[in-house]
């Protein structure tokens, strides 16, 4: 994947125009980057001491400071007047949205880092310019995350985080910067918005209008699943090495693979990337989820003014499909009935016990291998367990979405260590015994672990499982993107029975979401408890449930013998000393064009034990925390 982005990039300098290469173009954002970030700042001082005296100097500082970076460039887009007044209008705009004349801490806080947002961006476009390359994802991503922490942080004082982020975006970025396709730089400084003129005997008053980003015509909202994950998309600390791979250097400090001894140092959440259990976890982590996925979304009570909007449920009714509709269980999706959902792909709905297995499709099945331990690799198949629910902006960001899932575990191990070679015709792929199972060809070794079926990229007819032979339509990218375990397909499905499913409360957000432990006591699994993550257990570590009894102390734990509260293990995704976990997002653009806008969705949550004597908690290592980080596409329709 790497080396594919690598391709497109040099082929994205190759065919660029000549303009974007720009030095000039670099030199007026970077100029207009320091103006807003100061004038920023000189209203931070104002809030901080509630001194509305200080702003005047501070700011004809910024102006000339911005005039003299602007006359050393000539000849490229851009004239002094538009980009001056663009970052005028950013400094009102922004202030507008954080008016608390002071003396607050708080909006001093604020007001720096919308400041910072807004230079960050235009500096990762002004490096864009520079390079004559798209503009990095990461680095506005990066601005965007650094603003989310920077606003955890504060409490207390004017300002709604939604409307501010949107306003630095649209106004202090968006207005200055136009790219083509690609996402290279071809003009900036539009100038601010248009403004209206009144005049009255008294006086004339001069009123500018800001066009909010409306997308209230739209109905839905529909997420795709993408690949193209890549870099840092958060943080696990401090940084251990993992359990899974680096025998006996595990739980030692790292901030690279170094001190390892050959394992991965766990530092960071990957962007695309699920993760989750403590600090003993056996499975290599990240997980991969798949691509291409969809689940719609309602747009509900959009507010034209603002942007501003809610999400709700859409059913099996609504988009046709089982695998698109965002309903949990019932008349919306569907129910277990003789052994198997009354809904599901091409040849049938997945096995059952009860409805709980039967909401709307979360993506396509997701195999986890453990070559570790191969007999307990898996396939999760992941359904709606609640109607989905949450909050969004025109703007492209959405503040929550509430969509928990039951993750239905089939303990599969690998499910073909044979298959049939190529030369076997339409049974290449399928799983065999030995040559006589493969007509014209030879039933051969797999050196990979599949948990999953396969819907045969070549043959178009699933491979192992359930529906063995049966017409398939892929679910996802193939081996060649996603690895040996892919394609998969709901066509496809597992041989029965399942090993129980786990409750995962996925709320996502294209903000940060952030899970720090706590020392709960002296026994096992106490000393580095996720907040939510610990399950109520004996001294000897039986833990109480199906259903997990969460709890946050052992004050928490009431009932009979189940007095501690801890998680299996200290420490998070194979780290043993971890104590944070930050995942962190970013919006997608404007959504009112009604066009695909990529963005990323985030969530950290709480794994309970599964409670099944089938599928031990160990390889997992549950109760525990969980994260995950989404490429997604958004658009409104």
């Amino acid at each position: 994947m790497k080396r594919t982005i690598a391709v497109l990039a040099t082929l994205a300098t190759i065919t660029a125009a000549p303009a974007h290469a720009d030095k000039c173009l670099s030199a007026r954002l970077k100029a207009i980057a320091k103006k807003e970030r100061v004038l920023l700042a000189c209203r931070a001082r104002v809030a901080a001491k509630g001194e509305p005296a200080l702003y005047a100097l501070c700011r004809q500082k910024a102006v000339d400071k911005f005039n003299a970076a602007f006359g050393k460039t000539t000849g490229c887009a851009g004239t002094l007047s538009s980009c001056e007044a663009n970052a005028d209008d950013c400094n009102t705009k922004v202030t507008a949205q954080l008016p608390d004349a002071g003396p607050s801490q708080c909006e001093f806080a604020r007001l720096m880092a919308a400041g910072k947002k807004a230079s960050a961006k235009l500096g990762c476009y002004a490096r864009a310019a520079l390079r004559s390359v798209p503009v990095d994802g990461v680095c506005l991503a990066r601005a965007t995350s650094r603003f989310n922490v920077a606003w955890a942080k504060t409490s207390g004082c004017s300002g709604v985080q939604e409307i501010v982020e949107d306003t630095v975006d649209a106004e202090c970025v968006g207005d200055l910067v136009t790219t083509d396709g690609s996402g290279n730089v071809t003009d900036i400084c539009h100038g601010p918005t248009s403004s209206t003129t009144s005049t009255t005997a008294a006086a004339t008053t001069t009123t500018t209008t800001t066009p909010v980003c409306n997308c209230c015509s739209k109905t839905t909202l529909k997420f795709t699943s993408t690949i193209g994950g890549v870099g840092d998309c958060g943080d696990i600390r401090p940084g251990g090495c993992a359990a899974f791979n680096s025998g006996g250097a595990a739980g030692t400090p790292c901030t690279d693979n170094v001190p390892c001894g050959g394992g991965t140092c766990m530092k960071d959440i990957t962007c695309g990337g699920l993760y989750f259990g403590g600090g003993i976890e056996g499975v290599p982590l990240p997980a991969t989820p798949p691509d291409m996925g969809q689940n719609v979304t309602r747009i509900t009570g959009c507010n034209s003014a603002t942007g501003a909007f809610n999400l709700t449920n859409t059913t099996i009714t609504d988009t046709g499909s089982l695998l698109t509709c965002t309903s949990g269980p019932g008349a919306g999706s569907g129910i277990c009935s003789a052994g198997n959902c009354t809904q599901g792909g091409a040849n049938g709905g997945h096995a059952c016990t009860s409805n709980a297995q039967c909401g709307c499709l979360f993506g396509a099945p997701v195999p986890l291998p453990n070559p570790n331990s191969p007999s307990t690799s898996a396939c999760l198949i992941n359904s709606v367990t609640t109607n989905a629910a949450g909050t969004g902006s025109c703007g492209g960001s959405i503040a929550n979405l509430a969509l928990p899932i039951n993750s239905e575990v089939y303990l599969t191990g690998d499910g073909m260590p044979k298959r049939c070679n190529a030369a076997s015709g339409t049974n290449q792929g399928r799983q065999c015994l030995n040559n006589g199972n493969c007509p014209g060809g030879a039933c051969v070794t797999d050196s990979a672990i599949q948990p999953c079926p396969i819907c045969n990229e070549t043959t178009g007819l699933c491979n192992g499982g359930a529906d063995d032979g049966l017409p398939c339509t892929p679910g996802t990218s193939g081996s060649g993107v996603l690895g040996p375990g892919f394609p998969t397909s709901h066509d496809c499905r597992p041989n029965p029975p399942s090993s129980g499913g786990v409750a995962m409360g996925f709320n996502f957000t294209t903000g940060t979401q952030t899970k720090v432990s706590a020392n709960l006591g002296p026994q096992p699994g106490q000393q580095a408890v996720f907040t939510g993550c610990g399950g109520c257990a004996t001294t000897a570590g039986a833990f109480e449930g199906p259903p997990t009894h969460s709890c946050n102390s052992n004050s928490d734990c009431t009932n009979g013998s189940f007095t501690v509260c801890r998680q299996r293990a200290n420490g998070a995704f194979a780290n043993p000393i971890a104590t944070s976990i930050t995942a962190t997002g970013s919006p997608a653009a404007c959504l009112a064009d009604g066009a695909p806008h990529a963005a990323t969705l985030a969530s950290v949550i709480c794994v309970p034990h599964t409670g099944s004597i089938f599928y031990p908690d160990s390889p997992w290592d549950v109760p525990g925390p969980g994260a995950i980080t989404m490429p997604e596409v958004l658009q409104a329709q």
